[in-house]
């Protein structure tokens, strides 16, 4: 094999596995909000998200989907309360804030406070 074939072999290989990479790693962008300083990705050796490992939630981004998956005790419909109090009374000032959300305790608050960001 040639080097020209062996380029070529490899140019191919990455095309037709990209979409495979992006439907086991999908990016989810919450609002059109750009990331922060504080979101981190861990990457694995093959320089793909980790699956199972994520950065912390910023909870004046995120998106339903990335509340009710990586918060526990919070599921669609708090997730929807979460994001719909903060378009209404504007971006959380603290953690401590997520529980003047309808349906969020202080104690999920405690449960999650190591995983969430303002």
């Amino acid at each position: 094999m040639d080097i020209y074939s062996s380029l070529f072999a490899t140019l191919l290989t990455t095309v037709l596995a990209t979409p495979a990479v992006a439907a086991i790693y999908p990016v989810e962008i919450a609002h059109g909000a750009p990331m922060t300083q504080n979101q981190k990705v861990s990457l694995n050796s093959a320089g793909l998200p980790q699956k199972g490992i994520t950065a912390n939630v910023n909870i004046n981004t995120a998106g339903a989907e990335t509340l009710v998956s990586e918060l526990r005790g919070i599921g669609q419909k708090r997730a929807k309360a979460i994001i719909a109090f903060r378009e209404q009374n504007g971006p959380f000032k603290s953690i401590d804030d997520l529980a003047k959300v309808k349906g969020i305790s202080k104690r999920i608050v405690e449960q999650n406070r190591d995983k969430i960001d303002v």
